[in-house]
């Protein structure tokens, strides 16, 4: 008896704990996953897109995109102007 009550109990606590985990990947914003959602392989792209999000406000988003243009075109002569933005 005690151990099917404990089998009920940890089977009950798995379940509460998964839909507590979907719950909270389902409302994940960030600009990791705006970055993920934007669809764009090209530098003036994601500049532009950065621009935009700047303009509406969203600077989480927009200091993501010039985080992923430091680390995908560490070669381009604009690094320094995309590392200030990420610092600002």
């Amino acid at each position: 008896m005690k151990k099917r009550l404990f089998l009920i109990s940890t089977i009950i606590l798995i379940l509460a704990a998964l839909i507590v985990f979907i719950a909270f990947s389902k409302n994940k914003t960030g600009p990791s996953l705006v970055i993920k959602q934007i669809n764009i392989g090209t530098v003036s792209g994601l500049v532009n897109e950065a621009k935009d999000l700047q303009a509406k406000g969203n600077l989480l988003e927009a200091k993501g995109i010039y985080q992923r243009l430091i680390n995908e075109y560490s070669n381009s002569g604009e690094v320094m102007n995309w590392q200030k933005k990420v610092k600002s």
